[in-house]
């Protein structure tokens, strides 16, 4: 009997990875100033995967009619200005700076008849990333839904399935200024990757440097060769190489 117990409670405590996920395709950042104080800044964001959406024609709002995942979070930024960020799961509904409440934020499965199951967030942290201006939105997410599932992504998206409103449905866009140190991209640079390393072919004596999409330099130095070879830098991550007036983004 005592095995039997045992077996079951370690049942019970496991976490569940889930392999049937979307991909996810699509994002939405809708600043709410009348939910927003100097503690934290109300960004309620959505991440969606590829679905079809229409209208109800009783409520007015769109609901999905084929089969995805979306994910909606009540964070909370330090600024008005940026939801750039790494946010943590708020069980207490601080609505402090870095963090998504619990009350309004949730992972939503919805089956192929677009009927949707709508499940709370117990656990887990979601970081968004600046590919740079005009460049998109880089999303990293590890979340636990009330049924212990864990929901793991990392997915860049660029600036044309993107949208950032303010409460009203205006357009905020003009009011967000992206994290970054590459402001320009004056010519391409043919980078790639290797056993996890970034090559680089540059001239001899230029200097080369790799950001990080919050503009932190993760590396600087001087070509000795043809090509230079960067290794040691967290894999699973977009970064952004310069070798004297050319720029390229790679994903590590």
């Amino acid at each position: 009997m005592k095995k039997i117990t045992f077996l079951l409670v370690a049942l019970c405590a496991t976490v569940f990875a889930n392999a049937a996920d979307f991909e996810m395709v699509e994002a939405e950042f809708v600043y709410y100033a009348e939910y927003s104080s100097p503690e934290g800044h109300n960004f309620y964001t959505s991440i969606y995967s590829d679905m079809t959406w229409e209208e109800d024609t009783e409520t007015g709002y769109y609901v999905p009619v084929s089969e995805g995942n979306y994910i909606y979070l009540d964070a909370y930024a330090a600024t008005t200005t940026s939801f750039v960020g790494t946010y943590t799961f708020d069980a207490n509904d601080t609505y402090a700076a870095g963090t998504f409440s619990a009350s309004y934020s949730g992972w939503v499965n919805v089956d192929a008849s677009g009927v949707e199951t709508d499940l709370a967030l117990t656990a887990g942290t979601v970081t968004i990333t600046s590919n740079g201006a005009g460049l998109g939105y880089t999303v990293t997410y590890n979340l636990t839904d009330e049924n212990s599932t864990v929901h793991t992504g990392t997915y860049s998206l660029a600036a044309e399935v993107i949208g950032i409103y303010d409460q009203d449905g205006n357009d905020y866009s003009a009011s967000i200024s992206d994290v970054t140190a590459i402001s320009n991209v004056e010519a391409s640079l043919e980078v790639y990757t290797s056993n996890g390393n970034i090559v680089v072919p540059a001239e001899v004596g230029q200097r080369i440097e790799v950001y990080n999409m919050m503009g932190q330099t993760l590396y600087s130095g001087v070509a000795q060769n043809a090509e230079t070879t960067i290794s040691g830098l967290a894999t699973q991550q977009v970064l952004v190489v310069r070798a004297g007036n050319k720029t390229a983004k790679v994903v590590l």
